[in-house]
């Protein structure tokens, strides 16, 4: 689903993995403490939003497009 979207958003929004495990000090850094989270940076690199658990494409959808009107 995730690459469904940045493929449609491609240009637009960039998409970034992070695999916990590994990357410890960055998911740390962005205070994940459960997978799968969704955070939203704003074009600053501030965080915007933020969501917790699976998702539905649109309620993804409905978390990018505010923040692409900005």
């Amino acid at each position: 689903m995730l690459a469904r979207l940045a493929e449609e958003y491609a240009g637009r929004v960039d998409f970034t993995e992070i695999n916990v495990w590994e990357e410890t000090e960055k998911a740390s850094g962005y205070h994940i403490s459960a997978t799968p989270t969704l955070v939203f940076l704003d074009r600053d690199g501030n965080e915007a939003s933020r969501l917790v658990g699976y998702q539905t494409e649109d309620a993804i959808r409905a978390r990018i497009e505010p923040l692409l009107a900005e």
